[in-house]
C-alpha cells in the first residue's frame, strides 16, 4: 500500500471519528514497524508534523531506543487491546499506553492512546518516601512512642517503648492504656484528656508510671499531641523513661539531706544572719547551745530579748558588742570571740567561743553575717582545774611558767622545759616576742588575760596570764587548742559551700520556716521579680507564702500545703505578679514560672523548712502565644489568599505605583517563562513590545482614575506572543497604592473570530457530508469509545441528558448497559449537593454552559454510582459540532487512587511532622558519606541555638569543638557502619560557643532508596554536673565525718586527763 494510499485511509478514518483529533490525551497512530502514520492535535501541537514517519520509541524516547517490555514485538490481532506502563517517555513522564490492532484499507495498524500517570506515580512515589521517613524515625526513636484512639486504645508502638514494657507489638497491642497504668494515675490522667488534650489538641509535659509485663513499675514523662486520621482524633505520646534521672535525684537529694546532717552533727553551732541581724538559718547544734529550738530562732534578730549573752567578768554583754554586731559594723571577720550564755533553763553559765564571717559577694555591701561557735564551759572548767593545779606544778601535764616584773623566769614546770628543749627554743621569750608586752599589761590593769592563742611551731596554745597580788610577778598556764583551732578552719570551709551552694545557683531559691515566712532568697530570685534584696527584705517582713491571696485563686495552694506537710511538689507553670498580692507592695514584674518545693527535716524527722526553686518560663510561654496565634493567622490568610489567586484563569499580578511586583500566581510564571527571582527585578512594561506605550497609559490611568483595561500582545521571555485581555484596579495597602489585576489568555477567541465566517460555511458543508457517513461514523466512534480506558459520553440539549457512553463509562457507574446510562443525566449519577455546598443539578447546568461557552472546561467533580457509592473524579467538558448538531463530549477520569495517595501522603507527613518535631529529644538527620545535615527538629534548634536554616547548611564538624573532632567523628563512622548505637557523653558546640555534653543515639536509616543517619541528641549537661555535685559532696561528707570522729575522740582524751589530775589532788 502506498504512501498516498495510507494518507487517504487515515484521513477517511479521522474525518469519520473527528473525537480524536479533538482527545486532550496523546494519540497516534503506527504501523507494524512502529513508523508513525498519525498524531493527533494534542500531539501534533507537542512534536510537530516532523514527527510523521518517523518510529513511535525514537520520538518518545530520549535514548530511541525500543521499550523492552513493548507489545509490538509480538503481533496484535485485529479488535486485540493490550495496555502497559511506560517510565521515562515525553519529558520523562510515566504513561500508560493502550495498544489496539486496527484496519487501515485492509491493511494491519496499531492506534496507541497515551495516558499521562506521572502525578499518580509521584503521589504513590511521595507516599513511599514520606512513609520511609516517619517508620525510621518512628521505630529508630530513642524515647517510646504510642498510639491510641478516643477510646485509649492501643493502635501501634515502637521498639522503644516495647522494650520499656518488656511486650512484643501483638501482646500490647491487646491492652488498652489504662492496663500499662497503675490506678492511682487513671484520674489525674483523667483530668489531663479533659483539661488540656480535647480543649487544645496537645499536653504539657507530665510525669506519671506505667508497669511492665512482668509486673514491675518505673517513672516515665510524657507529652501527648493529637492529629485526625480519617476524621477521628489520634493522640500520639512521647515517652520518656525517666527511671536514671529520678535515682540521680534521689541520690541529690540523699546528699543534700547528708550534707544537712553533716551540719547537724558538728560539735559547732552555726548561725546565719541576713544583714539585718534577722536569723536565716540555724544547726542542731546552735539549738543545744543556746537552749532554743530551730523554729524559735528563725526570723529572730540582735534585738530580741531572747538573747542574754554576758562578757567574761558576767556581766550584761552590750548590743553593740554582740558577734553578728561586730563584724557588720567592722565588715570584718570575728575571730576566738568568748562570750556567755545566761540561759534560764540552767543555773551556770554557758561560755563560747565564737568566729564570724561577713559574706559579701563580689565586693559589695554585706548580705549575711555566718556565725559559728564551740561550747567551751569544759574548757572554762579546765582551766578552772589548772589553777587549782598550780599547787602541783610539778605535776601539772600543761605548762607553767611565773615570771616576774622584771621579766625573769622565776619557775617552769615540765612541761614547759620539755615543750622548750624539744622544739629548740631556748627560753619562752623567743618563742612568744609578744610575750613581755602581755604580762606588762596583766601587771598593770591587774586583770587575767584570757585565751590568748598563740601558734607554736605548728600547734595552737591557748595561754592564760595570771597577776598574783601584791602584782610583782604572774603565773603563766598553756593549754594545747591545736585540734580546737582545726576543727574551726573545716567549719569555716563548711561555711562558705553552705553558703556558695545557694548564692550561686543559677535558680531562683527561696527557704520558708514551716510558718510560711520567707527566712532566706538568692540573686537569682531578686533577678527573676527585677527588684533588689533590700526592696525584697522589707516585703518579705509581711509576706506569707501560706497567706497567698494570688496563690489561691490559682488553685495552687493545696499543693503547697503538701509541700509543707512532707512531699516533694512540683506545680504547674502559673503566672504570677507581684504587686497584686495583697501582704505585697512589691512592683516587681509579672513572670510565667515552674516552681518545685521540697522539705528540709532535722535528724529526728521533723521538718524545719521548705525550699521553693523557680524556673523563669516566661520568654518560653510569650514565644508560644505568639507562635500559635501568628501561624493560625498567617496560615489561614496565605492559604485563602494563595488558594484564590491560583484558582484564577488567568494571569495574577499586584505591583505599586513604581511598577515593582509584589504578588503574581505561578501561570505568570509559566506564561511569561520568568522565574519568581527574575520577577523580583521586573517591570511591568517588559512584557510588552508594540503595545507598550498603550499599556503605560493604561497603568496610568488606573493610578489617577481608579480602574482601566486592555487588550494588547503579551511577550514571554523566548519571544511567544499571545493576546491578552487586561485589568487592572487601584487599592490601597498600608496606605501605598497598588495596582491589582489579572489577565486571560483570547488569542484563540480572537482567532475564532477572524476564521468563523470561513468555518461556518465549512461546517455547514460537513454536516450535509456527515449526514451520509453517518452510519459509518458511528461505527469508528463506537471502536474509539470501545478502547478507551477513561470514561467517554456524551450529552445533548436542550435536556442535556446523556445520549452516549462507552462501555468504560457504563462500567464506572455501574449501569446494566448503555440503554440505562442515557436514560439518565448528569445529575442523576451525582450526589445532591457538591463538596462545596452548591446543588449538583444547579451546578452541572453552570459547568456546562461554560463549556459552551468556552468550547471546554476541566474540573474536579463528585460523582455517585448507580449504587449511591459517590467518587472523585476529573470531568473534561470539550463541545463538538455546530449549530443543530452541537453537543458536549465528556471524559471522566476516577482519581479515588489518587486522592487516596494525596491523603495518605499527607497524613504521614503529618505523622512524620507530628513526630519529628514533637520529640523531647534534638534530632539530626545527616549524610553519612558528606557528613552535612538534611533534616533538623525544632528541639535541635533550641539545643543548639541556630535555626533550622543555619542547621542545614552545617554537618557533624561544626558541631563539635575542634580538639575533641576525632573522637567525635571515629564515635560517627562506627554508629555509621552499625558497629555501635549510643555515643555517650559527646561534647557539642552551640552557636554561641558554649560547650554542653550529649548522649548521641544513632542508627542508619534509608528514605527514598539513599542511606542516612538519624542522631537523637539527649543533653546530659545537667546531670553530669549533679553527679560530680554528688561526687564532691560525698568526698565532703567523709572528711568532714573524719573531722568530727577525730574531735570527738580528742575531747574524750582531754576529759580523761582532766579525771586523772583530779584523782592526783585526791
Amino acid at each position: 500500500m502506498g504512501s498516498k494510499t495510507i494518507q487517504k485511509a487515515i484521513e477517511e478514518y479521522i474525518s469519520s471519528n473527528k473525537i480524536i483529533d479533538e482527545l486532550p490525551v496523546g494519540v497516534d497512530i503506527v504501523d507494524q514497524n512502529l513508523n508513525i502514520l498519525y498524531m493527533n492535535k494534542h500531539f501534533l501541537k507537542k512534536f510537530g508534523k516532523k514527527a510523521i514517519g518517523k518510529k513511535c520509541y525514537q520520538t518518545y524516547k530520549k535514548n530511541k531506543k525500543q521499550c523492552l517490555d513493548c507489545p509490538l514485538k509480538k503481533p496484535i490481532k485485529i479488535g486485540e487491546s493490550k495496555t502497559i506502563e511506560v517510565p521515562g517517555i515525553i519529558g520523562g513522564k510515566v504513561f500508560e499506553i493502550t495498544h489496539k490492532g486496527i484496519k487501515l484499507d485492509g491493511q494491519k495498524a496499531i492506534l496507541e492512546v497515551f495516558r499521562d500517570i506521572t502525578e499518580k506515580k509521584k503521589a504513590e512515589k511521595e507516599l513511599k518516601v514520606s512513609e520511609e521517613k516517619f517508620r525510621g524515625l518512628f521505630e529508630l526513636n530513642t524515647d517510646g512512642i504510642s498510639v491510641t484512639n478516643i477510646k485509649g486504645e492501643l493502635i501501634n508502638a515502637n521498639k522503644a517503648l516495647l522494650k520499656m514494657l518488656g511486650y512484643n507489638l501483638e501482646e500490647l497491642m491487646k491492652k488498652t492504656y489504662n492496663q500499662i497504668t497503675p490506678k492511682k494515675w487513671h484520674k489525674k490522667e483523667a483530668d489531663i484528656i479533659k483539661n488540656q488534650i480535647e480543649k487544645r489538641g496537645y499536653s504539657e509535659e507530665y510525669e506519671k508510671e506505667y508497669i511492665k509485663k512482668n509486673g514491675s513499675i518505673f517513672p516515665v514523662s510524657i507529652k501527648v499531641s493529637t492529629m485526625k486520621k480519617n476524621g477521628k482524633p489520634i493522640a500520639w505520646s512521647y515517652i520518656k523513661d525517666i527511671t536514671k534521672r529520678k535515682k540521680t535525684e534521689k541520690k541529690l537529694a540523699r546528699s543534700e539531706e547528708n550534707y544537712r546532717l553533716t551540719f547537724d552533727s558538728l560539735r559547732a553551732g552555726i548561725v546565719v544572719h541576713a544583714a539585718n541581724t534577722q536569723i536565716l538559718f540555724s544547726n542542731k547544734e546552735a539549738s543545744n547551745i543556746l537552749g532554743l529550738s530551730r523554729e524559735q530562732m528563725a526570723g529572730k534578730k540582735a534585738i530580741d530579748p531572747a538573747w542574754n549573752f554576758v562578757y567574761q567578768d558576767g556581766k550584761k554583754m552590750a548590743l553593740k558588742d554582740y558577734p553578728v554586731n561586730i563584724v557588720l559594723s567592722t565588715k570584718k571577720p570575728l575571730l576566738n570571740y568568748v562570750l556567755g550564755i545566761n540561759r534560764p533553763d540552767r543555773k551556770n553559765i554557758t561560755w563560747v567561743i565564737v568566729n564570724g564571717v561577713p559574706v559579701s559577694p563580689k565586693n559589695k555591701k554585706t548580705e549575711k553575717v555566718i556565725i559559728n561557735f564551740i561550747d567551751i564551759t569544759e574548757k572554762k572548767k579546765a582551766e578552772k582545774e589548772i589553777k587549782n593545779l598550780a599547787k602541783f606544778p610539778a605535776e601539772n601535764p600543761y605548762p607553767v611558767i611565773r615570771v616576774d616584773k622584771n621579766f625573769k623566769v622565776t619557775y617552769q614546770n615540765k612541761a614547759i622545759k620539755k615543750f622548750l628543749k624539744h622544739n629548740g627554743i631556748r627560753t619562752v621569750f623567743n618563742a612568744i616576742p609578744s610575750l613581755k608586752d602581755l604580762i606588762k599589761k596583766s601587771l598593770q590593769t591587774k586583770k587575767t588575760l584570757h585565751d590568748l592563742d598563740i601558734p607554736l611551731n605548728g600547734f595552737f596554745y591557748s595561754f592564760t596570764i595570771v597577776p598574783v597580788s601584791p602584782y610583782d610577778y604572774v603565773n603563766i598556764y598553756a593549754l594545747d587548742v591545736t585540734d580546737r583551732k582545726k576543727s574551726e578552719e573545716v567549719l569555716r570551709e563548711s561555711e562558705e559551700k553552705f553558703r556558695l551552694l545557694i548564692e550561686q545557683s543559677p535558680v531562683a531559691v527561696q527557704i520558708m520556716n514551716i510558718d510560711g515566712k520567707i527566712i532566706q532568697v538568692n540573686d537569682a530570685y531578686a533577678k527573676l521579680w527585677g527588684v533588689s534584696r533590700k526592696e525584697l527584705s522589707i516585703i518579705h517582713k509581711k509576706y506569707n507564702l501560706l497567706k497567698d491571696d494570688q496563690i489561691k485563686k490559682l488553685g495552687l495552694m493545696p499543693k503547697i500545703k503538701k509541700a509543707f506537710a512532707g512531699e516533694t511538689v512540683i506545680l504547674p507553670p502559673f503566672e504570677y505578679e507581684p504587686k497584686i498580692t495583697r501582704s505585697s507592695s512589691l512592683k516587681g514584674r509579672k513572670r510565667w514560672i515552674q516552681s518545685k518545693l521540697y522539705h528540709i527535716h532535722d535528724k529526728g524527722g521533723k521538718i524545719i523548712s521548705v525550699v521553693m526553686m523557680h524556673e523563669d518560663i516566661t520568654e518560653q510561654k510569650k514565644a508560644e502565644k505568639q507562635l500559635r496565634e501568628s501561624e493560625q493567622k498567617l496560615t489561614g490568610e496565605k492559604n485563602s489568599l494563595d488558594s484564590t489567586i491560583e484558582s484564577l484563569p488567568g494571569v495574577f499580578y499586584l505591583f505599586d505605583v513604581k511598577g515593582k511586583f509584589i504578588k503574581w500566581n505561578k501561570t505568570w510564571e509559566k506564561v511569561t517563562e520568568y522565574s519568581s527571582k527574575e520577577m523580583e527585578k521586573a517591570h511591568p512594561l517588559d512584557f510588552f513590545r508594540d503595545d507598550k506605550k498603550h499599556i503605560a497609559s493604561r497603568i496610568k490611568e488606573v493610578f489617577t482614575k481608579g480602574e482601566s483595561d486592555a487588550e494588547a500582545e503579551f511577550v514571554s521571555k523566548s519571544g511567544k506572543k499571545r493576546i491578552y485581555y487586561f485589568t487592572g484596579k487601584l487599592m490601597e495597602i498600608e496606605g501605598k497604592p497598588y495596582l491589582v489585576g489579572m489577565g486571560i489568555d483570547i488569542s484563540d477567541r480572537k482567532k475564532a473570530e477572524e476564521e468563523i465566517k470561513k468555518a461556518k460555511e465549512e461546517l455547514e458543508q460537513r454536516v450535509v457530508e456527515r449526514t451520509a457517513d453517518l452510519s459509518k461514523s458511528e461505527r469508528k466512534y463506537k471502536e474509539l469509545f470501545d478502547i478507551s480506558r477513561d470514561a467517554l459520553m456524551t450529552i445533548a440539549p436542550p435536556k442535556w441528558g446523556f445520549t452516549s457512553g462507552n462501555p468504560a463509562t457504563v462500567k464506572l457507574f455501574g449501569a446494566k448497559d448503555e440503554k440505562k446510562f442515557t436514560s439518565l443525566g448528569p445529575w442523576d449519577v451525582s450526589p445532591k449537593k457538591q463538596p462545596d455546598g452548591q446543588p449538583s443539578a444547579k451546578k452541572a447546568q453552570k459547568m456546562i454552559m461554560k463549556a459552551m461557552k468556552e468550547g471546554s472546561n476541566f474540573f474536579e467533580w463528585t460523582h455517585q454510582k448507580l449504587n449511591g457509592k459517590t467518587f472523585p473524579a476529573t470531568v473534561l467538558l470539550t463541545r463538538i459540532g455546530s449549530g443543530k448538531d452541537v453537543k458536549i463530549q465528556a471524559t471522566v477520569r476516577d482519581i479515588t487512587e489518587r486522592k487516596k495517595s494525596e491523603s495518605k501522603v499527607k497524613e504521614s507527613e503529618e505523622r512524620y511532622r507530628s513526630l519529628f518535631e514533637g520529640a523531647s529529644d534534638a534530632i539530626l538527620v545527616a549524610d553519612p558519606i558528606t557528613k552535612t545535615f538534611a533534616f533538623a527538629n525544632l528541639q535541635a534548634s533550641k539545643l543548639l541555638g541556630y535555626s533550622n536554616k543555619e542547621l542545614l547548611k552545617l554537618g557533624i564538624t561544626k558541631i563539635h569543638p575542634k580538639k575533641d573532632l576525632k573522637y567525635v567523628l571515629d564515635q560517627f563512622q562506627k554508629q555509621v557502619k552499625g558497629e555501635i548505637k549510643l555515643a555517650e557523653n559527646l561534647p557539642v558546640l552551640k552557636k554561641n560557643n558554649e560547650v554542653i555534653y550529649c548522649d548521641i543515639n544513632a542508627q542508619p536509616i534509608i528514605i527514598n532508596n539513599k542511606p542516612y543517619i538519624v542522631g537523637f541528641f539527649r543533653d546530659i549537661t545537667e546531670r553530669r554536673k549533679n553527679q560530680e555535685e554528688l561526687k564532691n559532696k560525698i568526698k565532703e561528707l567523709e572528711r568532714f565525718t573524719k573531722i568530727v570522729i577525730g574531735r570527738e575522740l580528742k575531747m574524750v582524751g582531754l576529759k580523761r586527763k582532766i579525771k586523772r589530775l583530779e584523782e592526783m589532788k585526791r
